[in-house]
Order: C-alpha cells, then sequence, then structure tokens
C-alpha cells in the first residue's frame, strides 16, 4: 500500500485541518502522521486516536533568546529522526501545514527527492513555509488568486444544536485559539458584566481567569474539542477572535459576524484583508482597549443589519471542499493507487 505523511504542530489550528484533508484522502493509502514534541501537540494526536511520531524541532525567534542556540541542535535531531522513518516508510508525498516542525521533515525529505506540498493557511507566507519554499515544497495558499481555503473539521461541522444558557440573551463567543489568549480574556473581564448578553469564553490552557465566577450569563473553558466549538459557533450571535486563519475559516464556516482582535504580523494581514471586504470589524492593537472592545460588541449586537452583512461577507472565505481541494493536489498521478 503507497503512503503518505502529514505533518502539523504548534497548535490546533495546524492539526485539525491537517486531520480533515487526510480524511479527504483514499483508504486506499496508508496515512502517517508526524507532529512536534510539545504537549498540546501529543494530546490532541492521543484524542484523535490516530497514529503518529512525535519530532524534535526548533522555532526559528527573529529576537535574541539563548533557545535559537539550543533549538538548532533539535532540528538537527528532527532531521535525523525524519529522515530513518521516511527512508522506512517510503512515501509517495509529504503534505505539511506550516509550522516549524515541519522544516526538520522537509529537508530529510529534500534529501531523500520525495515531493512534500505546504499548506499557508494566512496573507502573508509565514517563515517556515518560506524555508520549505526554498527546500522545493508546493505552496498552496489561502487569501490568493488560486485560492486554497482552510479546511473546517468535519468535527466542527458536525455538531449538533444544543442550549447553552436559559435566557434568549444574544450570544458573545470569545475566541483566544488552542493557546489562549490572555490579552482578551483580561478585556472582556472588565467588561462583560456591563453588557446586556450572554458570554461564553475560551480561554486556553492555564489561563481561566473566570473559573470562581458564578453566574448564569458566563461559561468558561480552557480548551474547545472539535464538536464544543462547532456548538458554541452554532449557538453564537457573535465571534470576538483573534485572527489566525484556521479561527476565521470556522466562524466563516457558520457565517456569524466577527470582531477580530489580531495579535500581530500574520493576523492583522489577515483582518486587515477582510475589514476590506467589509467581513469583520477589528480592533488593531493599538486601538485594542476594554473601552473599544465593549463599544464594538455593543455596537453590531444592536445593529442587526450590519450583524448579517458581515456575516455574509465572512462566509464567503469559507469552501464546504476545501479539504478535497487540497487533497487533489497531493493527489497527482504519480500518487494514484496502481501507478
Amino acid at each position: 500500500m503507497k503512503k503518505i505523511v502529514f505533518v502539523a504542530g504548534g497548535s490546533g489550528g495546524h492539526i485539525f485541518p491537517t486531520f480533515a484533508v487526510a480524511d479527504a484522502i483514499s483508504n486506499d493509502f496508508e496515512k502517517i502522521f508526524f507532529t512536534s514534541r510539545a504537549k498540546l501537540d501529543r494530546g490532541i494526536f492521543k484524542k484523535s486516536g490516530r497514529k503518529f511520531h512525535r519530532i524534535f524541532s526548533g522555532k526559528f525567534r527573529r529576537y535574541f533568546s539563548l533557545k535559537n542556540f539550543t533549538d538548532i541542535f533539535k532540528i538537527f535531531i528532527g532531521v535525523f529522526q525524519s529522515f530513518f522513518l521516511l527512508r522506512k516508510n517510503r512515501p509517495v508525498a509529504i503534505f505539511a501545514k506550516g509550522g516549524f516542525v515541519a522544516v526538520p521533515v522537509a529537508i530529510a525529505a529534500r534529501v531523500l527527492q520525495i515531493e512534500i506540498i505546504s499548506h499557508e493557511s494566512d496573507a502573508r507566507l509565514g517563515l517556515a513555509n518560506r524555508i520549505l519554499q526554498k527546500l522545493g515544497a508546493r505552496v498552496l495558499r489561502n487569501f490568493a488568486e488560486k485560492n486554497f481555503p482552510v479546511p473546517v473539521a468535519p468535527g466542527i461541522l458536525n455538531s449538533e444544536k444544543v442550549e447553552i444558557f436559559s435566557n434568549q440573551k444574544p450570544i458573545v463567543l470569545i475566541l483566544g485559539g488552542s493557546q489562549g489568549a490572555a490579552e482578551i480574556n483580561e478585556k472582556i473581564q472588565k467588561i462583560w458584566r456591563e453588557i446586556d448578553a450572554n458570554f461564553l469564553i475560551q480561554t486556553g490552557r492555564g489561563k481561566n481567569i473566570f473559573a470562581k465566577i458564578d453566574a448564569e450569563n458566563l461559561r468558561a473553558t480552557e480548551f474547545l474539542s472539535p464538536q464544543k466549538m462547532g456548538q458554541f459557533l452554532r449557538a453564537a450571535n457573535l465571534v470576538v477572535s483573534r485572527a489566525g486563519a484556521t479561527a476565521i475559516a470556522e466562524i466563516a464556516a457558520f457565517e456569524k459576524p466577527a470582531i477580530f482582535c489580531p495579535l500581530s504580523g500574520h493576523q492583522i494581514s489577515n483582518a486587515e484583508f477582510l475589514a476590506r471586504k467589509n467581513a469583520a470589524e477589528i480592533l488593531r492593537p493599538e486601538n485594542f482597549s476594554a473601552e473599544n472592545l465593549k463599544k464594538e460588541i455593543e455596537k453590531i449586537l444592536r445593529d442587526q443589519s450590519l450583524a448579517k452583512i458581515l456575516a455574509r461577507n465572512l462566509q464567503k472565505f469559507y469552501d464546504p471542499r476545501a479539504a478535497e481541494k487540497i487533497a487533489g493536489e497531493i493527489f497527482r498521478e504519480n500518487t494514484k493507487p496502481g501507478n
């Protein structure tokens, strides 16, 4: 049986779309997964029930840090790990969902002359994908003329509708990504009591500053499984989120109005692209205060016409066949069974 290797790690935003792409490929192929040695990645893979290999990898920091030196050795170890695993399994292709865990795998793939295809979710090409491109990878891009949108995990889309609050107030969903967003949590902590709405908050691991609050209109959880994410998105009337591409695709899939609070770099590029398309409201880092966030939330909750316009325009950035579209790029003549 021919094999395909899938590489993803660093966040749920890399891993869950990779699962969607893998599931879109025929079971005539054996699917092998590589991820980083991070605790979060290991936890997601173990819960998924998929077999996986943990690869040493390092992060390229564009500022001084002693970890830049130690991570060089991790990359070398990761290259050797990848080389022996790839030579043992001899996959016909490798799919990488960005992230630094893909770098040692791509170096080994270049030596072994194995085709590698990567996906860039963001409006701006990330450093890991720029390195992969120099190593000969084909990089499929979201927010591009030939567009390859971010796949949304089936577990999110297939979630059922559930009643979360007993009252009829609008629901504001706060998302910080799998790593959480302490800054958003802190702003919401200051203002949620002043807004006539229910609040669902995904805080990130170890960042639940709402844990001791007992209120009928607030629910906070550190991490959301795909099913829970889908349930919360289905219930929400408005979403406040960082501007990672996976979060954008998930919110778009449920056609919800959103306020994006980008952290920096690629997130700002993503959010500004959407703002130009009248697909979201954004609060740039220099304007991100509790008072401004409160004003934006109340504005959209009051103005249902605006909410519908934003939601309808954002929905255009979701493609229900995104996984199949990417899988089609992997599924070339040389990867078809029997060839």
